[in-house]
């Protein structure tokens, strides 16, 4: 499709939106959120390999912090007890620095199987005690901040602990050892290990009712225990015409109620809907869909902008409560979606798979906008 054809196929204020825009094309994310809102982006490994040329520039032009997807999990840097294996962690970092960016660590504790060794609960043939994974969780966190310390500026410390339902902390080898302690441990040892880091707690949905009741309950009882976090992380990986604004806006303001600040850590927008996935019936056909493997609808585009734009409104209408915003992934290209649930081809970042800005691109440039005015003027938005 030409840009001719594929202006006209979009809603008008959609095409007056992204002429506007590309009379710019010189503005970057991070100059237009400038220092109030950072925006972050997650990297895989091997930059150089990964990404193309254009996929680099635009790493460095648009955000101010990067997060590793892989490189600094627990099962790639310690695959085996005492043998440890920083390098990607280290090139990432290093990226970093030189393109004077951030980097948030992501993840020392993630409470779901198989994003720990299964070496850390094992003792020879027989199960570790208590005080042994205790201690091999603390080695753990010391040796990770320890070695970035001063570099990373923030970790996810612990990674989705509870659920909505009884007994309301998903069922894994560290609820089983621990119970609920697991989380508090975490946090002290963190912050014993790093005291100028900034710590995270990390969910998904915490949007919905019954998740975000649970998730202040836990940051309650980390309050009591003297281990609140600094942020609590909304991941977002939201779907098209499926974005719960009134929820996500009162979660916000819950958290910021509660004592934290908060950053959207993997924020996506879905265009194949996964509704029919959780359903066990319709999973067979759900699989099935792959509606846009040769390129996303201008329609769908032009929804997806106008979700991205009125989404981003939203953050800058409560950035006094705001720390961050990361896209989980560059471009469609490199984004999960195309692989989670199922194997398809998705379109849920704003750039495209050829590193082009979307539509959405440009409607997140215009929600930023009004931050511009409010650093240079210092006034609020």
């Amino acid at each position: 499709m030409n840009r001719r054809t594929f202006l006209k196929s979009l809603s008008l204020s959609t095409t007056a939106m992204l002429v506007r825009a590309e009379s710019c094309t010189t503005t970057r994310l991070r100059e237009v959120s400038g220092s109030t809102l950072p925006l972050g982006v997650a990297l895989q490994d091997h930059i150089d390999r990964v990404y193309t040329w254009r996929e680099r520039a635009l790493i460095r032009r648009h955000f101010k912090v990067i997060t590793p997807e892989a490189a600094m999990k627990w099962p790639n840097c310690e695959p085996e007890p005492g043998k440890h294996n920083f390098a990607n962690a280290d090139d990432l970092v290093a990226y970093a620095e030189h393109h004077d960016q951030k980097i948030l660590g992501h993840t020392l504790l993630f409470n779901r199987d198989n994003e720990y060794p299964p070496w850390v609960f094992a003792h020879g043939s027989k199960k570790a005690s208590a005080k042994l994974v205790e201690e091999r969780l603390r080695d753990h966190i010391r040796t990770m901040m320890g070695r970035y310390s001063g570099r990373v500026y923030a970790w996810d410390v612990v990674n989705e602990a509870v659920e909505e339902t009884a007994p309301y902390y998903r069922q894994t080898d560290w609820y089983h050892t621990f119970g609920k302690a697991f989380v508090p441990m975490a946090f002290l040892m963190a912050r014993e290990a790093d005291p100028n880091a900034q710590l995270v707690y990390n969910d998904f949905s915490i949007e919905n009712p019954p998740k975000r009741e649970r998730v202040l309950i836990l940051l309650d009882e980390l309050r009591r225990e003297g281990v609140l976090p600094d942020v609590v992380g909304i991941q977002g990986h939201f779907e098209l015409d499926r974005l719960p604004y009134d929820d996500i806006e009162k979660t916000i303001v819950a958290l910021h109620d509660a004592g934290v600040r908060v950053a959207v850590t993997e924020l996506d927008i879905d265009v194949v809907s996964r509704a029919k996935y959780w359903d066990l019936a319709t999973r067979e056909e759900a699989i099935k869909q792959n509606p846009y493997p040769d390129g996303c609808p201008a329609d769908v585009l032009a929804r997806q902008a106008e979700q991205y734009g009125t989404l981003f409104r939203l953050f800058v209408k409560h950035v006094d409560k705001m720390e961050r915003v990361t896209f989980w992934g560059l471009t469609d290209r490199h984004s999960w979606l195309n692989d989670w649930p199922w194997k398809r081809s998705n379109h849920g970042l704003i750039f495209d798979r050829e590193a082009r800005p979307k539509p959405a691109f440009y409607a997140v440039m215009d929600a930023l906008r009004p931050l511009t005015e409010m650093e240079r003027h210092g006034g609020s938005v």
